[in-house]
């Protein structure tokens, strides 16, 4: 039952997409995710925005949609796709070997590297268990190979629960200022604009403490940050 109403909501927000009714398929699309998260949804929904100049909100969802499937060439094309739309450019370099990591640990998602992670645990300890007994170096040489990869796939798993944690934001006003304080009778710091992705460090009296690209800091008003 919950699978018919997802697909019902699905494929009315695709005709409403079709017609050029943005703003209806939204509002389907919002609705089959309550009854299922699926990346296809995030995505579809990401595009309706984009094509309504919310870069902000287009950023949020198809952010989500990598999370659910990061190998997808088209996500990751619309991700790079919708950056280049954004009024702030960041320029700052990204350590190679740190951008390297980060691309060899996203190759599979949160589920299935922990899936594989806890299967792999299960397996190197056979194999531990099995040397122990018989003494033969094939389980020896066998619990390396699977514990490197249960390394590999453990810290995946940490390096994408840090990348979906809740501090992670995205600027869905047109123009939003950064103060010295958490009020606007504070010095302002900055004038961010829609659709730059930001870290929120801390919430107060109705402001986001963020930090933006670059490492500056200021608070923000709440609505003008949507969590990612």
């Amino acid at each position: 039952m919950i699978l018919l109403f997802f697909l019902s909501l699905y494929n009315l927000g695709n005709d409403a997409f079709e017609k050029g009714d943005y703003k209806q398929a939204v509002e389907y699309y919002q609705e089959a995710l309550k009854h299922s998260e699926n990346p296809k949804v995030y995505y579809n929904l990401g595009v309706a925005y984009f094509k309504m100049g919310r870069l902000g909100y287009a950023l949020k969802y198809t952010k989500r949609a990598w999370f659910l499937d990061p190998k997808d060439p088209d996500i990751n094309y619309n991700l790079t796709f919708i950056r280049k739309f954004r009024p702030d450019q960041t320029t700052k370099l990204e350590n190679p070997i740190i951008f390297i990591l980060g691309r060899v640990c996203h190759h599979f998602s949160l589920y299935e590297c922990g899936i594989l992670a806890a299967l792999l645990f299960l397996i190197t300890g056979g194999f531990i268990a099995g040397d122990l007994v018989l003494r033969r170096k094939i389980f020896r040489l066998s619990a390396l190979i699977t514990g490197l990869l249960f390394f590999y796939f453990f810290i995946s798993c940490q390096i994408w629960l840090g990348e979906m944690s809740s501090d992670h934001g995205v600027v869905i006003a047109d123009e939003a200022v950064g103060y010295s304080g958490p009020g606007s009778g504070h010095t302002e710091v900055f004038v961010i604009h829609d659709g730059l992705e930001v870290r929120i460090v801390e919430s107060r009296k109705g402001y986001y403490l963020i930090q933006i690209p670059g490492g500056l800091g200021g608070w923000v008003k709440k609505e003008k940050i949507e969590r990612i």
